[in-house]
Parts: structure tokens; sequence; C-alpha cells
């Protein structure tokens, strides 16, 4: 059989996670593969944006991946988070036993934990090293994935997201722990770009997190965050275009389209969340939500009240 190039693999890679009904299987921000369905390899991927948060579990196979201009091994009983959004590309050479998680920030705020970045810092980090983690602490991940696999697969539909996100909760306090013991000796010198987007990050958590206490009526644009920052709208703008493949106003509408979804599962009206979240009237959120979920928003509430 001849050799696949990148643009070949990438393009079966994602045409046979189509097949297993990854974007269905994602309704709810969260996704767990066992790439042994891959039925090719090597495993080869074109460079590309990651959209959410990733971790992969090495148990049996070896690979290459590329982040942010560094190459790291990926071979038995590595650990390897990947943050949103960061710029990559790998290559798996075998993969006997390798599972790969994916979950966004939505799922992260309505199963885990509201304040998952004061939790678990490292979802800003800007560099990540894999972990390379001793036999014994890899089990300990392994029979947590294993269950998270399970109950997505296999559990209640009512139920499954509720108990997969007690189950990721104890799997990133874990992860947070051997990352922090891994890694406490080695250089993680930060750019300043990544600094920047860093910290543009923390601040429209912070500031939407001020919007629904109550503290703030205003929603911030694109030149509020930069007066936040002392930065030049324009160099914000495009340093979190390069570094992470879109704007700083689609980052902004993404996450008011986050925040809107979480306080629609909760015990708040309509007209409350347009109030807490600074939108014009019930209409203007209306038509903001619906172009970008093709729901309105009194569908989205009926079918996600918990």
């Amino acid at each position: 059989m001849n050799e696949l190039t990148n643009t070949q693999s990438h393009y079966l890679f994602k045409k046979q996670l189509d097949s297993i009904d990854l974007k269905e299987k994602f309704e709810e921000g969260f996704c767990i593969i066992n790439l042994n369905q891959v039925e090719f390899t090597p495993l080869m991927s074109s460079f590309f944006h990651l959209k959410h948060f990733s971790l992969l579990f090495v148990k049996k196979g070896n690979g290459i991946c590329y982040k942010e201009g560094c190459i790291y091994n990926l071979a038995p009983y590595t650990i390897n988070f990947s943050n949103i959004y960061r710029y990559r590309n790998f290559t798996y050479k075998n993969l006997q036993e390798v599972f790969f998680i994916c979950f966004s920030e939505y799922f992260l705020k309505r199963y885990v934990n509201e304040n998952i970045y004061k939790e678990f810092k490292f979802l800003l980090t800007e560099r990540m090293y894999p972990v390379d983690a001793s036999k014994s602490d890899f089990i300990i991940f392994e029979n947590i994935y294993k269950k998270i696999y399970s109950e997505f697969n296999n559990g209640e539909v009512e139920s499954k997201y509720k108990i997969i996100g007690n189950l990721m909760a104890i799997l990133l306090y874990y992860f947070k722990d051997l990352y922090i013991d891994c890694n406490i000796n080695k250089d993680v010198t930060i750019s300043k770009t990544s600094t920047i987007v860093i910290s543009f990050k923390k601040l429209m958590d912070s500031h939407y997190n001020d919007l629904k206490e109550g503290r703030v009526n205003k929603v911030f644009r694109v030149q509020d965050y930069a007066r936040q920052l002392d930065l030049h709208p324009n160099y914000l703008s495009r340093i979190i275009k390069n570094k992470t493949g879109k704007s700083a106003a689609l980052w902004i509408t993404e996450k008011a389209i986050t925040e809107s979804k979480l306080l629609l599962t909760k015990d708040f009206s309509i007209k409350e969340i347009v109030h807490l979240l600074g939108f014009f009237d019930t209409s203007h959120f209306n038509k903001f939500f619906k172009k970008h979920t093709h729901l309105t928003p009194t569908q989205y509430k009926q079918n996600n009240l918990l």
C-alpha cells in the first residue's frame, strides 16, 4: 500500500470521524473516541487550530505532535493536553490503545465547575508539555477514562453527562497535580503575545462573571478589552487572530453564546438573561442566539433544562 500524504491522511481521518457521528456525539460539548476505530496508519494531520480542549491518552502506540514550534514525542504512557485553538499537527505511527477526549468550555462550566479557570489554571496555559506518566499513574487515568468511555456510549441520556462531568472533574484534578509534578523544573517561558492571549481570555471570563453578578451592565467590545489591557484595538485583534486563528470579535461572540446557553439551562427567564448579558432587548437576543445556534432561546431552554 502506498504511504498516504499528510493531506490524504487528514482527509481520511476526518472522514473516519464523520462516520462515527462525531458532530452528533459532541452535542453537549463533549466526546471521547477510541482511536483504535481508525482503520489506517500512519495517521497524519495537516496543520490546524484545535477548536476545543483535548486530552490524549497513549497506552500503546507512538507518534509525534507539533505544537507552537515545538516537537514532542508521544510514547506509551504519555498524556497530552491541548488548549483551545492551539496551532498543531500530529503523526501517529500506530494506535493500539489510544483514547482521545474533546471538550468545550460550555461542557466544563455546565457539568464540571463554573469557575473552571480558577480551579484548573492550566486550561489557560499557552505551552503545555506532554506528560510522561509512570505506569501506576497512567493506570489511575485509564480506569477513569474507560469509565467515561463506557458512560458516554452506554449511559442513560438523562444522567450520563452529569456522571461524565463528575468523572471529568476527577480526571482534571489528577492531571493538574501530575502535570505540576512533572513540569516543575521545566522552562515554561511565555512570550509577550501568549501573555496577551491569556490575559484576554481571563479578562473575558471575568467580565462575563461581572455581568452575571450585576457588577457591570455594559458588554465589552474589542476596544474595551484593548483599553483594559492597555493595547491598541488593532494590535489586540491582530495578536488574537494570529495566535488562535479566529478574531477577537468572534471570541467575544462565542463567549456570549456559551454564557447564554449556561443561563438558559438554569432558572432564569429570557428577560432576565437579556438584562444580565447586556442585550438591547428580547428581539435582539432572539435573533443573535438563533443566528449562532439555529434555535430560539425558548427552544434551547425547553430542550436543556437539567
